[in-house]
């Protein structure tokens, strides 16, 4: 006994077993990887939300956990704050303060808020655009 559901990607229509009805949801490979993906989210926006808060408030508002958050930000090449940045910005230190304390070189703490700063403005581009579509 078959029954026909459709792909939960593109559409398809996919004719399966009864008692397969529960588990199956996409009609390929090329559908199941986006539909298992638990979040979408751009490296930029990845870069700015893992600077502006905690990775475990990141992953809590995608409802994912911080490996997650921390395994996407390896993948997409986005440095993620230092073991104990937020204690030090929780405490009064500033930005620059807190990264000198944990050993970071001045450089690389340039290079870090220009991409910051690169990400904002692409941030913001893509919001005035999305209001200009509107």
């Amino acid at each position: 006994m078959t029954e026909t559901i459709h792909c939960a990607i593109c559409g398809t229509p996919i004719n399966i077993c009864a008692s397969h009805v529960i588990r199956r949801a996409t009609c390929s490979v090329e559908c199941r990887v986006p539909w298992q993906r638990k979040f979408e989210i751009d490296p930029d926006e990845l870069l700015l939300a893992v600077w502006i808060e905690p990775v475990t408030t990141v992953a809590a508002s995608f409802d994912v956990s911080d490996i997650a958050i921390g395994k996407r930000c390896k993948r997409f090449g986005v440095i993620k704050p230092p073991r104990g940045y937020w204690a030090k910005i929780q405490y009064g230190a500033s930005h620059e303060q807190a990264l000198l304390a944990l050993g970071w070189a001045r450089e690389k703490i340039e290079m870090l808020d220009e991409r910051l700063a690169a990400a904002e403005d692409s941030a913001r581009r893509a919001v005035s655009n999305s209001c200009e579509i509107v």
